[in-house]
């Protein structure tokens, strides 16, 4: 079953049941991938944004093994 989503930045991309399971291991790798990181690490992302969750981005600067690293969530009240 195809998700149906009217949001116009992102209403042409379709994701599917089958992208959850691939998605899920791309998941596990890029954590493990995180911890190797040791250059500075710098992430930014929107509160409002809808395609991904700012979450994700708070769960790879907590993975991240760099010792010099920021999260910037910008609020899309400001």
């Amino acid at each position: 079953m195809q998700a149906k989503n009217t949001d116009p930045l992102i209403a042409h991309e379709d994701s599917s049941d089958a992208d959850a399971g691939g998605n899920g291991r791309a998941d596990g790798r890029l954590r493990q991938g995180f911890l190797l990181i040791t250059l500075p690490v710098l992430i930014l992302h929107g509160t409002a944004d809808k395609a991904t969750r700012p979450s994700g981005s708070q769960r790879c600067y907590e993975t991240a093994g760099s010792r010099d690293k920021t999260l910037k969530l910008y609020d899309s009240n400001t």
